[in-house]
């Protein structure tokens, strides 16, 4: 049997990896990604059909299909390439999900085929993909996690094909959204499901934007804090002080995107993206990561070490009629 933690979605099914991120997480704080859950969540009707790309353990699919059949989405199509964690998925979701689920073993493409899976050492929940490359283009056969093997590639014309037509799809496929979203690209730009992509800083953001801003009638970011202010568990010790993850969120024209009222103290980000230069500035803007120490600080006392910062002035020589203590928090460095 698989090891179980308690968790804000039941006894959820892990990796035995102890040094598993993942795993850590829910360990530390009973819940993974449940902000960026509650967020999508707000933009799924009732009835809705989900796809889940990137389901990993099934936490986002639980979690958008809340406690109760026939308030959240009708069904939820989790798809994942990682065959080590599939059987983890498929127990989560048969036991814990309370509406219908189909699981699918497949990394997400532009057209069927074949793609090459390298697992990360540590995190079960990423991956490298390296789509159509013969088996010889791999990176080194072996990793501290198992070995590059090929797995089955699909677009998200053959999902539709397969699970019926979908009205909202979240990707977190390790840089291949691209390439996902220009396989279905005709029935997202005329039926305009709801699109939520990781959104992270690097060249992939860039070009994830544009075809989306191709596609959608609307592009907005979203950034959004790695766990609740007041999670399911209160660890002894967090794991990060400070940790932001980010999203692209594509819509119709006409649909209302807003930050539900229940976040208002988890300090979310929602901006509309005209450009690809507002991207780079909503991305540079997301406090991505922080020191212990700022953590606490109020919004005043940071902008004044940020001017003190500016202005080249140190703590040490400010007033020093005797020498000062040191306190945290009275520098940013």
């Amino acid at each position: 049997m698989a090891d179980r933690i308690d968790t804000l979605y039941g006894p959820l099914s892990v990796m035995d990896d102890p040094r598993d991120l993942i795993r850590r997480f829910l360990e530390a704080y009973g819940e993974w990604g449940a902000v960026e859950a509650a967020l999508a969540r707000h933009l799924i009707r009732p009835g809705d059909i989900v796809v889940d790309g990137g389901a990993c353990l099934g936490t986002f699919a639980l979690s958008v299909a809340g406690a109760n059949a026939g308030a959240g989405p009708a069904r939820i199509v989790a798809i994942d390439p990682n065959a080590d964690i599939l059987p983890l998925l498929r127990d989560n979701l048969e036991r814990l999900c309370a509406v219908d689920t189909a699981v699918v073993e497949a990394a997400l493409g532009e057209t069927a085929g074949e793609a090459l899976f390298h697992p990360v050492p540590g995190n079960a929940g990423a991956g490298n993909l390296f789509g159509h490359r013969a088996l010889t283009e791999a990176p080194g056969a072996e990793s501290a996690a198992g070995a590059t093997r090929p797995v089955p590639m699909l677009s998200l014309s053959d999902i539709r094909a397969s699970h019926g037509d979908y009205d909202f799809v979240k990707l977190d496929i390790e840089g291949a959204a691209p390439a996902a979203l220009r396989g279905d690209a005709a029935y997202i730009a005329s039926r305009q499901p709801v699109a939520w992509v990781e959104c992270n800083e690097d060249e992939t953001a860039l070009e994830t934007f544009r075809e989306m801003r191709a596609l959608f009638g609307q592009v907005q970011y979203v950034a959004f804090p790695c766990h609740r202010a007041a999670p399911y568990r209160v660890p002894a010790q967090p794991i990060y002080p400070l940790a932001y993850e980010a999203a692209l969120i594509g819509a119709a024209e006409d649909r209302e995107i807003t930050l539900p009222p229940g976040l208002a103290g988890e300090d979310c980000i929602l901006t509309p993206l005209t450009d690809a230069d507002s991207l780079r500035r909503a991305l540079w803007r997301t406090p991505r990561w922080a020191m212990a120490q700022w953590v606490p600080l109020s919004r005043p006392a940071l902008i004044a070490l940020l001017g003190r910062q500016h202005l080249g002035q140190a703590w040490e020589e400010f007033l020093p009629e005797t020498p000062p203590e040191t306190l945290p928090g009275d520098k940013l460095d």
